[in-house]
């Protein structure tokens, strides 16, 4: 397939930039691209709708399709859409790619994610990750949904480490994958490196909701509280008050005793519910952090059976400790395949 060609300084690549013919379906990839790197949920619906204009343009353009499976499978994971919903669209759009590309890193990256995430299928995933990689071994946006859905929900710290610094060799100056980086010490408990690591980051992006959603949540098991709320009333500023902040807002709330306001969160996330998708890990997240052992483990109970994309981090997540010894709470884990 013939690709877009750029010019630079009066010479062309001798490869084609983009697996398409038509700079306009190009032009709507890179806009979706933008948009889905920008991890807001306006930004992933944005990006939703420049990608599939984009293979309106160009109904052969694979990249585009595998494009489209990652901005799905990202709303997923943020809990902007129900799993059920997005994530079979995502597998529809990766196995299209492939139908054009079978040797297309992204698209192969795509279905190992919905795998992991959503079928909890944990050696397909590894497959397919793997396979991606071996097509396209600078596929940073791959290495790093490989470190952070696959391999520290399974506690693989140095793989996933190794990945993430492979991805931040090839990309940089990438918000997403320089904030998961500071996931690896976050999930192993080190949460003063995670926040250094972190705050470098927000010093180049101080924009980065996700950076803030993240380090009020470090602040808050370090004990900081009040800094906790205050970064994640930021995080809310920023990206919108999404179910997830709402959530991480209260769950601090909730450690910092004051249960009245952590309350009223938890309220306003079931009156939320009612109208749009959110997560029950939203709601089993205040109530860890109100102690409320029981009614948090009827919530993850309703998350794991809605296959719950943030389900597989659960093993790892360190707002559920208050009750990992509980024999119910390990019966979840085995659910997922990850007892």
């Amino acid at each position: 397939m013939s690709g877009v060609q750029l010019t630079f300084l009066g010479r062309a690549p001798s490869l084609p930039v983009a697996h398409t013919g038509n700079p306009r379906a190009y032009e709507f990839y890179l806009r979706g691209r933008h948009c889905w790197n920008a991890r807001t949920e306006t930004g992933l619906q944005q990006s939703l709708t420049y990608l599939r204009q984009a293979i309106e343009a160009d109904p052969g353009f694979s990249l585009a399709h595998a494009a489209l499976a990652e901005a799905y499978v990202t709303l997923g994971v943020y809990g902007a859409e129900a799993p059920q919903a997005v994530m079979p669209m995502a597998e529809a759009a990766a196995r299209a790619a492939l139908e054009t590309n079978p040797r297309l890193a992204e698209a192969h990256g795509a279905l190992a994610s919905v795998q992991a995430l959503y079928h909890w299928r944990w050696i397909d995933a590894e497959s397919s990750y793997h396979r991606a990689l071996a097509a396209n071994p600078n596929a940073a946006s791959v290495r790093q949904a490989y470190a952070v859905n696959l391999l520290l929900p399974r506690g693989r710290w140095d793989e996933a480490r190794a990945e993430l610094e492979r991805a931040r060799a090839l990309e940089p100056l990438s918000p997403i994958i320089n904030l998961s980086l500071g996931l690896v010490p976050f999930f192993q408990r080190n949460y003063e490196e995670a926040v250094l690591t972190w705050r470098k980051v927000l010093a180049t992006d101080e924009s980065f909701a996700l950076l803030h959603y993240f380090i009020g949540q470090a602040e808050a098991l370090l004990g900081r509280t009040d800094a906790a709320i205050a970064t994640l009333t930021r995080a809310a500023q920023l990206g919108g008050e999404t179910p997830e902040i709402a959530a991480a807002l209260g769950w601090a709330l909730g450690k910092a005793g004051r249960r009245d306001e952590a309350g009223k969160r938890l309220a306003d996330l079931v009156r939320l519910a009612a109208t749009r998708y959110v997560s029950p890990l939203a709601e089993a997240q205040v109530l860890a952090g109100l102690e409320e052992r029981e009614a948090a483990l009827a919530a993850l109970k309703r998350a794991v059976d809605g296959r719950a994309a943030d389900a597989v981090w659960l093993a790892v997540r360190p707002a559920f400790d208050v009750m990992r010894e509980d024999a119910a709470f390990g019966a979840l884990l085995s659910r997922v395949g990850l007892g």
